[in-house]
């Protein structure tokens, strides 16, 4: 069994901690730490948007942080060096210290590419920064949409069972965000066809970068 330890969720978009990994928040919320990466939505009012957030992440009680300098290039990461978000990264990692890390799947998604580049860079060994001991891979609805048009597929190779009530209500404090293809319907039954992989009702499953046993 893996021991998670302490736990950093890196999150491209609010409410991409929650389609990947609100099982695991739901689970071991005080063990929980959050980065949003960006805070803006191009269809949404900020306002609603960050509201939304707030009363997740005061509801949870979890740690969160935010970055300052890339908040309002949502689906403009790339506009950057990549080199400024993975030396965000490593600072982030030094100050939490955490022995597991969750990062988006590379998607069609460009922000969660870029994201998952950097993250992939600031984890790397090193014989000065912290070394996180495990660093898993979550997926998405959009995961399973890019799955089919020939990228690296995900492979789900760490399951967690899940309590998949939980997982929902966090995810309906994104009212804003809640639609078609990734609607609740289509989140019970991704964590449903998860669980079906471990012989639980629900789960969620993580691609594997690095693990530690």
């Amino acid at each position: 069994m893996v021991d998670f330890g302490k736990i950093l969720i890196i999150s491209p978009h609010p409410d991409d901690e929650v389609l990947g990994c609100g099982g695991i928040m739901a689970k071991y919320k005080e063990k929980v730490h959050v980065h949003y990466i960006t805070f803006f939505h191009p269809f949404v009012e900020s306002s609603v948007y960050r509201l939304e957030n707030h009363k997740l992440i005061k509801y949870l009680g979890c740690e969160f942080s935010m970055s300052l300098e890339t908040q309002n290039l949502t689906n403009r990461l790339s506009t950057r060096p990549i080199s400024e978000l993975i030396t965000q990264f490593e600072e982030l990692i030094q100050k939490v210290k955490p022995d597991t890390v969750f990062v988006c799947y590379p998607s069609y998604n460009q922000d969660h590419r870029v994201v998952y580049d950097a993250l992939l860079t600031a984890t790397r060994p090193h014989d000065i920064n912290w070394q996180p001991k495990n660093i898993l891979i979550y997926e998405q609805p959009e995961t399973l949409h890019t799955n089919r048009v020939g990228s690296e597929q995900f492979k789900p190779l760490v399951f967690t069972e899940i309590d998949i009530e939980q997982k929902i209500k966090l995810y309906e404090f994104y009212t804003s965000q809640i639609r078609g293809h990734r609607g609740v319907d289509t989140i019970r039954g991704l964590a449903k066809l998860r669980g079906s992989f471990i012989s639980k009702p629900y789960a969620e499953a993580f691609d594997c970068i690095r693990i530690t046993v």
